[in-house]
């Protein structure tokens, strides 16, 4: 070699634990780790695009839906009762079945949950609908027209259920003996024009409410 030089071998690396013929293992590679968070974004995108399929199309079932009950003959909504959950419509059955059996009445029952029963099993002399809990609820309120709507959802008036721009008596239908002002707030019920009391003391509360607002 040049100059004399000579190459010597350079020692091995002790590494405690390791046997002569034994190999170093690799370092563990950073591959998986971002294998797996493609995966993980992947089917984020998928399950996200999957909710939002879902919500358009609860939103066109609503639609539809409404879009059915505005075409209802006169007679079949001259009494419309509306529940934004079914546990609420238990108490709404007896008057429905009452007008149906006793005076002939043709009844409307309009719904916010697609898993109401009542949509699935229909009853002689009730038609129903489901017009859902997202955009499609706002507008069947302001556009709602029928002589008579009938609710157990107290707060007419604020935020999605409003009164309609047509001539509509509303009446409101307690589903609980709690009292009128000390579990509800002030003015739950000045926007109804009747209210169906479960007992005297119900009556007593609402009438002083109307005496103090001016109702």
């Amino acid at each position: 070699y040049p100059f004399g030089s000579s190459i010597r071998a350079q020692p091995k690396k002790f590494i405690p634990g390791l046997r002569p013929h034994d190999t170093p293992s690799r370092p563990p590679s950073s591959a998986a780790p971002r294998r797996n968070f493609a995966l993980a974004v992947v089917e984020g995108r998928k399950a996200g695009a999957q909710a939002m399929s879902g919500l358009i199309r609860g939103e066109l079932r609503a639609w539809r839906s409404l879009r059915r009950f505005q075409r209802l003959q006169a007679k079949a909504r001259r009494i419309v009762f509306f529940c934004d959950s079914p546990g609420m419509a238990s108490h709404l059955d007896p008057i429905m079945r009452c007008l149906v059996d006793d005076f002939g009445h043709h009844l409307a029952y309009v719904t916010t949950a697609p898993s109401d029963t009542r949509l699935t099993r229909p009853s002689d002399g009730i038609e129903s609908f489901c017009v859902g809990g997202g955009i499609i609820l706002p507008g069947f309120f302001k556009t709602f027209r029928a002589p008579m709507l009938v609710s157990t959802t107290p707060g007419l008036g604020k935020g999605p259920i409003q009164r309609s721009a047509y001539p509509v008596h509303y009446a409101y239908v307690h589903h609980a003996m709690v009292s009128t002002h000390m579990i509800y707030q002030g003015d739950a019920f000045d926007r109804f024009d009747s209210i169906f009391c479960t007992g005297p003391h119900h009556e007593r509360e609402t009438r002083a409410r109307e005496a103090q607002a001016g109702l």
